[in-house]
């Protein structure tokens, strides 16, 4: 599920969560070596390719980041015009269909998806029994939390 990964590694670089450094440092080694290996395939730099050669690596089914598609399509919409000499863009409409077409792909293979109690319970009970706060709240909480030094 890459477009978890995303969303998951995204939240964890929020900077109400970012900034908690002693909550990070405490951070088994091993467990950061994961994370930061994650957030490579994360990064969005060279127009997501790390992302682009997990994708291509992963087996299906596969779940691949809507976000990295959108900004995709975005660029291929604002950045070529719909005409050429009164022409219709062929080049812009193939771009658009390529991209089209490889989300489609993924829609093509079934999940077999069971629903795991134990799971469903931290993420319905444990860590998100409240509504969804806002940065604002989520960053005060990181203040009571782990409070600003006073230098």
């Amino acid at each position: 599920n890459f477009n978890g990964l995303t969303e998951i590694i995204s939240g964890l670089n929020n900077n109400s969560v970012h900034r908690l450094r002693k909550h990070w440092e405490s951070i088994p080694d091993p467990v950061m070596n994961v994370f930061n290996e994650l957030a490579a395939i994360c990064d969005q730099q060279q127009a997501n390719k790390n992302m682009r050669e997990a994708l291509l690596r992963a087996p299906p089914p596969c779940i691949p980041p809507l976000s990295m598609y959108l900004k995709d399509l975005t660029f291929i919409e604002d950045g070529n015009p719909n005409t050429i000499r009164e022409m219709i863009n062929v080049f812009k409409r193939r771009q658009l269909s390529k991209i089209i077409l490889e989300i489609k792909q993924y829609q093509q293979t079934p999940y077999h998806l069971e629903r795991v109690p134990w799971l469903y319970d931290v993420l319905t009970n444990k860590l998100f029994p409240e509504k969804v706060m806002s940065d604002d709240d989520m960053w005060e909480r990181s203040l009571v939390v782990e409070p600003r030094k006073k230098d």
